[in-house]
């Protein structure tokens, strides 16, 4: 049985839009992390912390999905590196620029 398998069978029962909420605020930490990281230097290395747990956070809800939807993690690993890749070939032909 995978990690998230045994994790999930753990959890009470409910639609998948709360995985889906989940992944939504926990995200949403991680991005008030970071900006506060920036906003506010003296505080950095707590912020940073903060984004470190929200991003593992994040990593597992997504881990949970994957199993929940039958998706295989590797497989989509590999989709979206390749697909990242096709990205960049077309921003470069487009003339992708620095942005600061």
């Amino acid at each position: 049985m995978s990690r998230a398998r045994e994790f999930r069978a753990k959890e009470p029962k409910a639609p998948i839009f709360f995985r889906l909420s989940v992944i939504s605020y926990e995200l949403g930490d991680l991005h008030r992390d970071i900006a506060f990281s920036i906003r506010f230097p003296q505080e950095k290395a707590a912020h940073m912390a903060n984004a470190k747990l929200s991003l593992a956070d994040l990593i597992v809800q997504i881990h949970l999905l994957c199993d929940e939807l039958g998706f295989d993690e590797k497989e989509l690993e590999e989709l979206g590196w390749k697909h990242l890749e096709e990205r960049y070939a077309e921003f470069k032909r487009r003339g992708w620029v620095s942005v600061t």
